[in-house]
């Protein structure tokens, strides 16, 4: 009996003490947090991407071209 509340801790016990509206509040609010938090990392992954794709057409794509046009001018 003692080990079931010691594992479930003080914290769950004051969640079931809430209220329905309070329940529910605290489970949107903590869902928002969670779309919130994935938002900005996905904000932030895309612009990492765009770096990375500026930077890859910037040190790959442009030398390849200026070779391409270097060898229609030498045949």
């Amino acid at each position: 009996m003692f080990a079931k509340e010691s594992v479930r801790g003080n914290s769950m016990n004051k969640f079931d003490n809430l209220h329905t509206g309070k329940k529910l509040l605290v489970s949107f609010a903590t869902i928002l947090v969670f779309f919130l938090v994935l938002g900005v990392l996905s904000v932030v992954g895309m612009r990492w991407i765009s770096d990375r794709m500026e930077s890859m057409y910037k040190i790959n794509l442009i030398p390849i071209k200026m070779l391409g046009d270097l060898r229609e001018r030498t045949q």
